[in-house]
């Protein structure tokens, strides 16, 4: 029986910023276990579930969405403080209500 792997990443191809977002995806598609990846959804103000090979990613609604929709690169340049800790605290809320069972592993970068 496969083991539950959940990684939670701020950002996932397609949308990317750095290094951390593809090292995670080679991660998650190397392990032979049943992988989750939960991360916010920039491409529309909803959740989703999608297979993605064969990682299931769950992308849930972030308000974030709104500061990055009109951004053609995800940059978050100027964004104030105040909205980056409005949205750590909506992701927060949003976590909690996702993970209902305890995985195996759970790798956090954020």
């Amino acid at each position: 029986m496969k083991k539950k792997i959940l990684i939670i990443n701020e950002f996932y191809p397609p949308n990317t910023k750095g290094g951390a977002e593809i090292s995670t995806k080679v991660l998650a598609e190397s392990l032979n276990e049943e992988v989750h990846i939960l991360t916010p959804n920039y491409s529309v103000y909803k959740n989703t579930v999608s297979k993605e090979g064969s990682v299931i990613v769950h992308r849930f609604k972030s308000p974030r969405y709104f500061l990055f929709k009109n951004k053609n690169n995800n940059s978050s340049q100027n964004i104030s403080n105040w909205k980056l800790n409005l949205y750590m605290f909506f992701s927060a809320y949003e976590l909690k209500k996702k993970i209902k069972k305890r995985p195996y592993l759970l790798l956090l970068n954020l």
